[in-house]
C-alpha cells in the first residue's frame, strides 16, 4: 500500500532529523586511542573478518576495552551501566527466552518512568532490536554495556534453562549422555547368562569358560605375532613433501572462532 503525502513527508523530515554519527574510529583517533595508522590497519582486517571494529582493536590490542566503551558511548549518546553492580531484573528478563537475548547481545535491565532499559552491546543494532520489544515492553531504550557482562548476566539469569538446551542440543542417537546406560546393558546380560549356565549345567558352564579362556589367550598370541612381524617386515615408504605455496587472495570474509581454554 503506498504511503500518502504527508506520510512521506512525516517520514522524510524523521530521516532529515536524524543525526549524522560520527565513525567509531574517528572517535578513537580524535580520544588519542588509536592512531591513524592502526585504524587502517584495523579496517583492512576488517574486510576479512566478521567482527566489530572494536573487537578487533582490542583484540590486537591497540585499545581498551573501556576505549571502545567509550567511543560507542559518544557515538551513539548512550549511557553506560555495570551490570556487575545493576542487576538486570529477573520478571523483564523471562518475558523472552535466552537464546533471544543472546542472539541480540541484549537483556532488560530495569522499568523506569514506563520505560524500559535495554542494555546492549551493539548499538548499531538497537533499531532492529526495538521493533521486536515494542509490543512486549512498549517504549525502552538502549543503555550501553560490556559484552562479557550481558552474556554473565544471561548466563546467571538462565542457568538451569542453558543446561538443559546444551545437555540437548545433540541428538540422543548421537549423544554421549546415554552412554553410561548403554555401557552396563552388554555386560549385564553376558553375566546374567553365564551364571544361569552354571546354575542349570555346570559341566556346560565350566566348559564354556575353558573354551572362552583359550580363545582369549589365542587371540592374543595372534595379534602379538602379528605386531612382530609387521616390525621385521622391511618397509619403503616414499615421504612426498608438500611445500605450500603463497597464499592467495582472501575474497570472503573468515569466520569467528571460539576456543574454549581450561
Amino acid at each position: 500500500m503506498a504511503l500518502s503525502p504527508i506520510r512521506i513527508a512525516e517520514t522524510q523530515e524523521i530521516a532529515d532529523a536524524r543525526p549524522l554519527r560520527q565513525p567509531l574510529g574517528r572517535h578513537l583517533v580524535e580520544s588519542g586511542a588509536i592512531t591513524p595508522e592502526q585504524l587502517v590497519k584495523a579496517l583492512h582486517l576488517q574486510l576479512r573478518l566478521a567482527a566489530p571494529l572494536g573487537e578487533i582493536l582490542v583484540a590486537e590490542g591497540w585499545a581498551s576495552e573501556d576505549e571502545v566503551q567509550n567511543a560507542l558511548s559518544d557515538q551513539f549518546s548512550l549511557a553506560q551501566v555495570d551490570l556487575q553492580d545493576d542487576v538486570p531484573d529477573a520478571h523483564l528478563c523471562q518475558r523472552k527466552s535466552a537464546q533471544f537475548w543472546l542472539s541480540h547481545c541484549a537483556i532488560p535491565l530495569r522499568r523506569s518512568d514506563g520505560t524500559v532499559l535495554i542494555a546492549i552491546s551493539r548499538p548499531d543494532r538497537f533499531d532492529h532490536l526495538r521493533q521486536e520489544l515494542a509490543d512486549l515492553f512498549g517504549p525502552v531504550r538502549a543503555v550501553l554495556a560490556r559484552q562479557d557482562q550481558i552474556t554473565g548476566a544471561i548466563a546467571d539469569m538462565f542457568r538451569q534453562s542453558l543446561a538443559q538446551m546444551a545437555a540437548s542440543r545433540v541428538l540422543a542417537k548421537f549423544s554421549c549422555r546415554n552412554w553410561a546406560r548403554r555401557m552396563w546393558t552388554g555386560p549385564v546380560l553376558a553375566m546374567t547368562g553365564v551364571a544361569a549356565l552354571m546354575a542349570a549345567a555346570p559341566i556346560w558352564g565350566i566348559g564354556f569358560l575353558s573354551l572362552l579362556a583359550f580363545f582369549a589367550i589365542g587371540l592374543f598370541t595372534t595379534l602379538k605375532l602379528a605386531a612382530f612381524a609387521v616390525h621385521l617386515w622391511p618397509t619403503k615408504q616414499d615421504v612426498h613433501k608438500v611445500v605450500p605455496g603463497p597464499p592467495g587472495p582472501m575474497h570472503s570474509k573468515r569466520p569467528k572462532v571460539s576456543i574454549l581454554v581450561p
